[in-house]
This record gives C-alpha cells, sequence and structure tokens, in this order.
C-alpha cells in the first residue's frame, strides 16, 4: 500500500501534531465510524489517512491505524465495545476484571503495526482505553491518550509507577468514571487522570457522556434543547476535545504542574493573536451563546411569575376546599367567609 504524501506545511510542529485533543477526538468519535483502508478523514482539521484496520478480531479486538497528513506520524485508535450503549450490561463489565484476550491482542497488533509504521502514538474510549492502557504500561517510549477508559485487569500494572506517557481524561458525567472514582478503583487506571466538563445530566446522553460525542440519528453533532422559537431553545454541543485545556504555544495539556517559559518574541505573538482569532474566539463565541440562552429563560420565568403564583393559590384553594369532606368548608377560601 503506497503511503499518504506527506507534504509541506506552513505551520508550526504543534499546530500539525497529534496532540491530546486530536487522540480524544480519534479515541471518542472516529474510532466508531465505518473507515475503511484509504479513508481520509479531518480531526480538528488535521487530515488523517486510515492505513490498516482490524475489525471483527476473533478475542474481540476492533483496532484502526492511522497516519497523520502532515507529520507523517502514525496512531493506533483501539475502539471500545459495540454494545457501550446498553448499560445495564456493559457498565458492571467494565468495572470488573475484563478478560486479557482482547489486550494480547492489542499487544499483538501495536507490535505489528510498530514494526510496519514505527508507532507514535495509541487513543482509545471505553474497552479501548483499557487496552490502549494495558500497551501504553509497555511501552514508555509510546505516548497514550484515553477519554473514560475501562480498568485494567487487577495486578497488572504497577501501582508505584508514574506512567508518564499516558493521559486520561474523565468526563464530567461519564457513569463508568464516576463509579470507578466512586469505588476507589481508578487506582487500577495507570498515568495521569484529568477531569474535562463534558456531557449533560440527561438519562438518554449515558452513552454520549461515556464516548464524549454526541451524533444525533440524523447526522446533528449537538443536542437540541427546548422547543423551538420559544425562550431557552439552544444547541449544545459534546464536543469532549474541545475541554481539553492545552498551551497555545506548546500544545501541552493546562492542569497544574511546572509550563514551560514561553519568550516574548514576534514568532510567540503572532502564535498567541492566531490562537485569539481562532480558537479562544470560538470558545467565547459559544460561552456567549450559552449564556445568552440562559438569560432568556431567566427574564422568560420572571415574566411569567405573576401567573404561576396565581395559578399555585387557585390549585390550592381548590384542593383545600375538596379535599376537607365537609360542605361547610366549601367556599371557605372566599373574601370574606368567616
Amino acid at each position: 500500500m503506497n503511503k499518504p504524501f506527506i507534504r509541506e506545511s506552513k505551520q508550526n510542529n504543534i499546530e500539525i501534531s497529534t496532540n491530546d485533543k486530536d487522540l480524544v477526538e480519534l479515541s471518542g468519535y472516529h474510532a466508531y465510524l465505518p473507515y475503511e483502508e484509504e479513508d481520509i478523514f479531518f480531526a480538528n482539521e488535521k487530515r488523517y489517512t486510515v492505513v490498516d484496520t482490524n475489525f471483527n478480531h476473533s478475542s474481540g479486538l476492533d483496532a484502526l491505524t492511522v497516519q497523520n497528513y502532515d507529520t507523517g506520524k502514525y496512531t493506533i485508535v483501539f475502539v471500545g465495545s459495540a454494545d457501550d450503549t446498553d448499560w445495564t450490561k456493559t457498565n458492571p463489565k467494565l468495572l470488573s476484571d475484563l478478560e486479557n484476550d482482547q489486550m494480547n491482542a492489542a499487544r499483538d497488533y501495536f507490535d505489528e503495526m510498530d514494526e510496519k509504521y514505527n508507532i507514535s502514538s495509541i487513543c482509545g474510549n471505553s474497552l479501548g482505553g483499557a487496552t490502549t492502557n494495558a500497551v501504553a504500561i509497555l511501552h514508555p517510549e509510546v505516548k497514550a491518550v484515553t477519554i473514560n477508559p475501562a480498568l485494567l485487569p487487577d495486578g497488572l500494572m504497577d501501582p508505584n509507577k508514574e506512567y508518564l506517557n499516558i493521559t486520561n481524561y474523565f468526563s464530567k458525567y461519564d457513569p463508568l468514571t464516576l463509579d470507578e472514582t466512586a469505588l476507589k478503583l481508578d487506582q487500577r487506571i495507570p498515568g495521569k487522570q484529568y477531569s474535562i466538563n463534558n456531557g449533560l445530566p440527561l438519562m438518554d446522553l449515558l452513552a454520549s457522556n461515556h464516548k464524549g460525542y454526541y451524533e444525533s440519528e440524523e447526522g446533528k453533532p449537538f443536542y437540541e434543547i427546548g422547543v423551538k422559537g420559544q425562550p431557552g431553545y439552544g444547541r449544545i454541543f459534546l464536543d469532549a476535545d474541545n475541554h481539553v485545556v492545552t498551551s497555545i504555544w506548546t500544545g501541552i495539556p493546562l492542569y497544574g504542574g511546572n509550563t514551560e517559559r514561553i519568550k516574548i518574541n514576534k514568532e510567540n505573538l503572532d502564535q498567541l493573536v492566531d490562537a485569539l482569532d481562532n480558537n479562544v474566539l470560538d470558545r467565547l463565541t459559544r460561552a456567549q451563546y450559552y449564556m445568552g440562552n440562559s438569560v432568556a429563560i431567566v427574564k422568560n420565568e420572571s415574566q411569567n411569575f405573576s401567573m404561576r403564583v396565581t395559578k399555585l393559590q387557585n390549585v390550592f384553594e381548590d384542593l383545600f376546599e375538596n379535599l376537607v369532606g365537609n360542605v361547610m368548608f366549601t367556599g371557605i377560601t372566599s373574601t370574606g367567609s368567616r
């Protein structure tokens, strides 16, 4: 198979490299799309080509290998379990000691792809996150990123090791990681763990909260709330990668700890201006949109307050008169009644 052409980009290496935001999007969104070899897609405006697929493996492992068009580097994406939408069956399974078959198959697949392409990074969501971590603990030279990963089998990882090559992102409303943290089982997830403010506290969004992304039956990437034409109607985007905060200059996630000192020069200031024109402005525009909807809801509820109070009074009076059960109380709530 011919490798995709690697173009010369005028962008700096940070902008074109496969970073945490890209790996989160690959894990929670692209992993679940029916890609075939040589398919081309975009993640955060970066072009990727599918160079290998490994579906319907006897162990149950699903995975694909993709190449970053700008850098030429390769990433393995481990796919989560197919029945993640059925949380009555899947969630308890993901909280238990998973079988090693898929993890052994994942290690074999990594070795095969690494020998062929020299893999730079791996990623996955849910069960795919667990297989990602199972491979990453054996390969500290490879960058690994997961979103809402399942647990590793007990005893598979060394609890005294830091595993600095692994980063795990937990969505705020993900049922799996909420359970893992509550049961103090998150110690069986190697590497760094960061919480991101992604998702909505709604029962019909359990699967979307877990994957980090929402896609309706119509293919819309946003969740609609309210009634169109009425106050509070709007669209909420569940795109986990946009909740991963990274440095404008280094692309490294900003979640505490020491950061690299940035020199004040024309190149770095140009990067700042470009980020403000694009990413930061987009986020502020979306925040303003959400705030505008919130203000509209508050104003509408305020205008209807007197009507709601009157309605409540009428309901109470009707209940009081009819539930007492004695005709002498009829009309007792009327003005002037003894």
